[in-house]
């Protein structure tokens, strides 16, 4: 509601990819709304407020817990959001933090994954988010090995391609944040500074 209040648009990661690659214009407003592991409330609690609201939005899906467990998304409610236009990208297979792992292993989990969203959305998978931002200079080199074109770390901040496109930030948001410390954190890219006293 704050969003949608005060002006701002939100984006696909494709969007913001050729902005930073390529300086493809984006609203002066635009915010990434990100969600990470692919729980179930992301399908009941948070896929009927961006229809409310008309919003974009990408989830970050471990691909070993399709299907597998009550709390997590299911394979027909993670094409339900793809169709209707909620971005459905990589998380690792088993939320592996990349950065304890062999580079063979950080191949094989990023494929792997690559290739189930892949096969269940019928699309192709470009974009990934670590688990626990975690990573090293291997796991970036096998992102580029596996084709994927852009990975967010937890770092906080606002994401810029200064970050490198492999280690985005991102503005962490939390449910005891009030509507003014959302405000600023996102309308201020210095926001760490404007908030610790707020």
């Amino acid at each position: 509601k704050y969003l949608k209040d005060n002006g701002y648009y939100t984006i696909t990661l494709t969007n913001l990819y050729e902005y930073l690659m390529n300086k493809t214009p984006i609203p002066k407003k635009s915010v990434v709304l990100t969600f990470d592991d692919g729980y179930e409330d992301n399908y009941t609690a948070m896929f009927p407020v961006l229809k409310e609201y008309n919003f974009k939005a990408t989830i970050f899906v471990i691909t070993s817990l399709i299907d597998a467990h009550d709390n997590m998304l299911t394979s027909n409610q993670l094409l339900t959001m793809e169709k209707y236009g909620v971005d459905i990208e990589s998380h690792t297979v088993h939320h592996e933090k990349l950065n304890t792992l062999s580079k063979g292993k950080q191949l094989e989990t990023l494929t792997q994954s690559k290739n189930r969203l892949e096969k269940i959305l019928n699309k192709q998978i470009n974009f990934f988010a670590y688990p626990n931002g975690e990573h090293n200079k291997s796991a970036i080199e096998a992102l580029k090995e596996t084709d994927y074109k852009m990975a967010f770390s937890t770092k906080k901040g606002w994401a810029s391609k200064h970050n490198g496109i492999f280690t985005l930030h991102r503005v962490w948001v939390g449910a005891l944040d009030s509507p003014k410390v959302f405000g600023i954190k996102i309308s201020n890219p210095n926001y760490m500074d404007a908030t610790q006293y707020v």
